[in-house]
């Protein structure tokens, strides 16, 4: 057994509710720019909304880094590529299982919280691993590539289903 470094970048696409409000961001921005118009002190609400603009728009710019190493995983939640914050972090000691979604193993656990970091592509293959989060079980939903599955088998075989068809 050798060590095991993987990382993996993944972008999350935008749910319909985000690009609503970006919609309506932009909506309420335009119409500021008609007030300002209208109204000399109009100009100070339209640049108090450009800058929550480009704020909120920096924030719904989403991608998450998997980084596996020697046993340890760690999530970072990347905004607009400009910060970062750690999401998610555990290792396969505390692991009881991880299984493609929609596993049979799964089946038992399906009452638990379950927090995403994922894609949220839809025909995407995600996978779920059931750990500790916090002093609670849980339910972690990610997409990690086959090295960073292959590296998780190799350390902890007996907790990891690769594929959904086991006979």
């Amino acid at each position: 057994m050798g060590d095991y470094f993987i990382e993996q970048l993944v972008k999350r696409n935008a749910t319909v509710g985000t690009i609503l409000a970006k919609a309506a961001l932009i909506l309420v921005t335009v119409l500021s720019l008609f007030v300002m118009l209208l109204f000399p002190l109009g100009i100070w609400l339209t640049i108090i909304l450009v800058v929550v603009d480009v704020f909120l728009f920096k924030r719904m710019d989403v991608e998450y880094e998997y980084s596996f190493y020697n046993g340890e995983l760690d999530i970072d939640k990347v905004m607009a590529k400009e910060s970062r914050k750690r999401q998610f972090s555990t290792t396969i000691k505390d692991m009881d299982l991880l299984a493609p979604t929609g596993a049979q193993e799964l089946l038992g656990y399906q009452r638990l919280k379950a927090v995403d970091y994922s894609t949220r592509t839809a025909g995407s293959q995600t996978y779920e691993m059931v750990t500790f989060k916090g002093g609670e079980k849980v339910r972690m939903i990610f997409e990690p590539n086959e090295e960073m599955l292959n590296a998780m088998r190799d350390l902890a075989p007996r907790k990891v289903v690769l594929s959904l068809d086991r006979r």
